[in-house]
């Protein structure tokens, strides 16, 4: 799928024919893509027989940039996302969140939900318990947990 996208954009861009210059520069710019990403980069890079380690540090590069603006924007998406109830979980005044650690300190996110720092205390107060990974701490509850860990290995 990737290879398609690259090549649709080598074509629409001609950058084959260009300079050196050029072909870098698709190459950051595929990089700072979503979806594509660091990924797309490399396969851009290869397609246009680009030097394996430039292309390497400019598709990183082009991967890293856009961090500290989503990161700046990050509390304001949130707070619109709250005040108009865009998420993927739709919550009423009925539904009660907690939260077991606040990682998001510098955040708003959390600071409406109740954080429960005692573990046992929250296994037993919640309905169902989102977990990254499934650790041993979690099992006495496991048919409250639902988790991307399906293997339980990671």
């Amino acid at each position: 799928m990737s290879n398609k996208i690259v090549n649709w954009l080598i074509g629409l861009f001609g950058v084959s024919s260009t300079g050196l210059l050029g072909k870098y520069l698709l190459v950051f710019f595929i990089s700072l893509m979503p979806i594509l990403e660091l990924r797309g980069g490399l396969v851009a890079a290869a397609l246009l027989k680009l030097p394996a380690l430039p292309s390497y540090l400019i598709s990183i590069l082009g991967n890293i940039i856009p961090i500290p603006f989503i990161l700046w924007f990050l509390d304001a998406v949130f707070d619109f996302m709250k005040k108009h109830n865009i998420s993927g979980v739709m919550i009423t005044d009925k539904d009660e969140i907690i939260v077991t650690k606040n990682l998001f300190e510098g955040f708003k996110l959390f600071e409406d939900y109740k954080i429960e720092h005692d573990l046992n205390s929250f296994k037993n107060n919640s309905d169902v318990i989102l977990a990254n990974r499934l650790n041993e701490e979690l099992t006495d509850k496991i048919e409250k947990v639902y988790t991307r860990d399906i293997f339980f290995r990671d």
